[in-house]
């Protein structure tokens, strides 16, 4: 649990009248959040993720940042179409070759274009279901400096919908949790949940490139500006379990030798960027990970 000598404030009631955001983004207001997806051929679950973005009700201005990694199916059509109705809200980058077969890291590449003091993660084959989702969280965040990231839990369902779990948290997580927690490894949410503040990913990081979790190197590293916030009062979004994701299909071995590899460089990271302690804890992480393979 996380000592503090006040509890985390609750917004409670929105206090300003929300829009969608399609509204919104026809304003000259200041864009406020940037929502960065990362998708490669989920043409089967790329319009829920859109629609779950455009259901949004908001009293501030958001962009969408979608990454079309060179699919071969269908995904780009529909990217595309949604990005003609929406040139105010929706922006496409769509390179001609898959970026992430030549080692490329995109969310490195997509952080420095977000101009909103937050940042909303959401993958392609994933979707939100609470149309309040992003005003919860900036509201908790916004009155709570000691915080730097909120998210809730998702549900896990096969492509035709049918669930395979209620819950992808571990219960002991579904609650807050501190900055140590989050730079130690020791405390993660759904990557598809989170808002943060917009404080990372600057610069390139180098040790980032060659990882595949690198929503591990996100929470670690947004972990050195605050705590993290669990929402109870956000319906669960939605992660659909498919054989072509990048994750799921690996196999036991192969996990933890990209878990291994993580670590390795998140204890690199850390001790170039001096801090010790926290490269001993990942170090640590990585010897015990290590021996499984």
């Amino acid at each position: 649990m996380i000592k503090t000598n006040q509890p985390p404030q609750n917004p409670g009631r929105f206090k300003m009248t929300m829009y969608p955001i399609s509204t919104q983004a026809k304003t000259d207001r200041q864009i406020f959040l940037s929502v960065l997806c990362l998708t490669y051929n989920h043409e089967t679950f790329i319009e829920k993720a859109i629609l779950g973005f455009l259901k949004q009700l908001t009293d501030f201005r958001v962009e969408i940042i979608i990454h079309d990694d060179a699919s071969t199916d269908g995904t780009r059509g529909i990217l595309l179409t949604y990005a003609e109705r929406h040139p105010e809200l929706i922006k496409v980058i769509s390179p001609e070759v898959n970026l992430y077969k030549t080692g490329r890291d995109l969310l490195s590449l997509l952080a420095p274009l977000a101009r909103g003091r937050y940042i909303a993660f959401c993958d392609g084959d994933d979707y939100w279901a609470d149309s309040h989702k992003l005003q919860k969280q900036v509201n908790f965040l916004e009155s709570n400096s000691s915080y730097s990231i909120s998210g809730n839990d998702n549900r896990i369902v096969s492509p035709s919908g049918v669930e395979i779990a209620s819950n992808k948290l571990p219960a002991n997580l579904r609650m807050e949790q501190s900055a140590e927690n989050l730079k130690n490894g020791d405390a993660w949410l759904p990557f598809s949940s989170v808002v943060l503040r917009n404080v990372i990913l600057k610069e390139p990081i180098f040790e980032i490139s060659g990882v595949v979790n690198k929503d591990i190197f996100i929470y670690s590293l947004i972990g050195a500006h605050g705590h993290s916030w669990f929402h109870t009062d956000i319906e669960s979004g939605v992660c659909h379990r498919h054989p072509n994701s990048s994750w799921g299909p690996l196999d036991e071995k192969q996990k933890n030798i990209e878990m291994t590899n993580t670590y390795f460089q998140l204890y690199r990271y850390w001790l170039r960027v001096g801090d010790s302690s926290t490269a001993m804890a990942w170090w640590k992480k990585w010897k015990i990970m290590s021996s499984r393979v």
